[in-house]
């Protein structure tokens, strides 16, 4: 059972890392929701932490004031820096890791139906949150 809990946990996680990729990359047709929610409500998601973590200073200094003001323009600024910057991908990859991860925990559990089907459903995700880093959408 701890096999299940774990792959359960990073599969969550790898799923909230993908949500956070939707919500600044996104496109709102094809999500079903309105996109860049976060970036307004002024929510640090991993791509905007990583964009964060690697500024310097400066740049670092006027994304806090853009987070702060969580207007429209700066949210699309944001994504502009967290795509460039390479943060956005960072993130894509942590969650494939997870998913990767999810899917070893996997390995102990006897080969059946239900495996083969959590497993498919780790691909799905790990293909929906790999789509950001080649761009697309």
């Amino acid at each position: 059972m701890a096999a299940l809990q774990s792959f359960g946990l990073r599969l969550g996680t790898a799923y909230q890392v993908y949500d956070d990729c939707l919500d600044l990359a996104g496109d709102e047709a094809d999500a079903g929701k309105t996109l860049g929610t976060d970036l307004r409500k002024g929510k640090l998601t991993l791509p905007i932490l990583n964009l964060l973590k690697a500024a310097s200073p400066a740049d670092l200094a006027v994304y806090s004031q853009m987070i702060l003001r969580a207007e429209e323009p700066e949210a699309v600024a944001l994504t502009a820096a967290a795509r460039r910057s390479g943060a956005l991908g960072e993130a894509v990859r942590t969650g494939v890791d997870l998913v990767l991860g999810a899917r070893a925990e996997l390995s102990i559990l006897p080969e059946t139906p239900h495996r083969a089907a959590l497993q498919s459903l780790a691909l799905r995700i790990a293909e929906q949150i790999g789509r950001f880093e080649t761009g697309g959408k």
